[in-house]
């Protein structure tokens, strides 16, 4: 699973990013990102997340996040993918 995955030996990591339905499209999501970008430029980090909804995949390439990798499980029917903005 993750283990397979090459992440940095430190990085800032967002675990979770949501934004209600009713404030989507309002550029909210991208201001927070831009925060934490700000914040990993300061501390030299990198910043590691990962979305379970390959739709989200497309908005965080437009940010110049890359896709450090996939895990998966059929048992348990999700996936998760892995992206870094260095």
């Amino acid at each position: 699973m993750e283990e397979d995955i090459q992440f940095p030996k430190k990085y800032i990591f967002i675990y979770y990013l949501g934004v209600k339905s009713e404030f989507r499209n309002q550029g909210i999501e991208n201001r927070i990102i831009e925060k934490l970008m700000e914040e990993g430029i300061k501390k030299t980090l990198p910043i590691v997340l990962y979305t379970n909804e390959p739709d989200n995949v497309a908005f965080y390439q437009n940010l110049e996040f890359k896709i450090i990798g996939i895990t998966s499980s059929k048992t348990f029917q999700f996936m998760n993918i892995y992206l870094i903005k260095e």
